[in-house]
């Protein structure tokens, strides 16, 4: 008698084994918020200078800009699907000398407010160690101000000082990269190391006549359509960040 029921619950213990492994073996939804932030380096159009003349004219944004923000992730097993926000700004003190006529100095400040949803895929997943790579779409809302004074040499050093307000653009970018978390056993806290190339432009750029001494002016990413010596101003940057992530469930 003792062996038959030994029998049968081993074989019921058996059995609940064999029906929970599919649930084991098919990790469970999980939910993480993740806060931080790093630096940015500018890359292309980003790294001019005031001294350029107007067909040539980049950004002179070449300092490292900083940037914070969030994300939050649902995970599927390997994969995770996010919802970002961040804030990121560039600035820089600049001087130009214009053809010997004019020289310019000044301060040009740059901010990006971006939201978005993207993806991110684990390459390989370990309790403590878990490498991911990682794409995403956001809407750039891109703003500015240009700080700056100006100085004629051929006028007696005639010199005048404006200050520019960049209207909020809305644009479309990308961020291409990947990542290392690195979590700490027995806590629902782990760390985030992030790269990621943007292009905060890609869509939506355009070119719109600025009014001469306004102090409002447009952002002016897309080619003048008339002059065949201007060019598209991508607004790309390197995105190196660090963040701490809560597992909320």
């Amino acid at each position: 008698m003792k062996t038959t029921i030994f029998a049968k619950t081993a074989v019921i213990l058996f059995s609940f084994l064999i029906a929970t492994m599919p649930t084991k073996a098919q990790s469970p939804v999980s939910l993480s918020l993740v806060l931080g932030g790093g630096m940015n380096v500018p890359q292309g159009n980003m790294k001019g200078s005031f001294a350029q003349k107007p067909e040539n004219w980049d950004y002179p944004l070449s300092k490292i800009g900083y940037s914070f923000g969030g994300k939050a992730k649902i995970g599927f097993g390997s994969l995770s699907l996010i919802a970002l926000g961040s804030y990121t700004s560039f600035s820089n003190d600049t001087t130009g000398n214009i053809a010997g006529i004019m020289v310019v100095n000044g301060t040009f400040t740059m901010n990006i407010t971006s939201i978005g949803v993207g993806i991110e895929y684990a390459i390989i997943t370990t309790p403590i160690v878990k490498p991911y790579l990682g794409v995403d779409g956001t809407i750039n809302f891109i703003s500015g101000n240009i700080n700056a004074s100006q100085t004629f040499s051929v006028m007696e050093g005639t010199s005048t000082s404006f200050n520019q307000k960049i209207q909020t653009a809305v644009r479309g970018g990308v961020g291409l990269g990947g990542g290392l978390e690195i979590s700490i056993p027995n806590t629902p806290i782990s760390f985030e190391i992030e790269t990621k190339y943007r292009f905060a432009n890609l869509v939506g750029k355009e070119h719109k006549e600025n009014a001469e001494g306004d102090d409002k002016i447009y952002l002016e990413d897309g080619k003048e359509t008339n002059n065949s010596k201007d060019h598209n101003r991508a607004i790309n940057y390197i995105n190196i960040g660090i963040g701490v992530k809560i597992a909320l469930l």
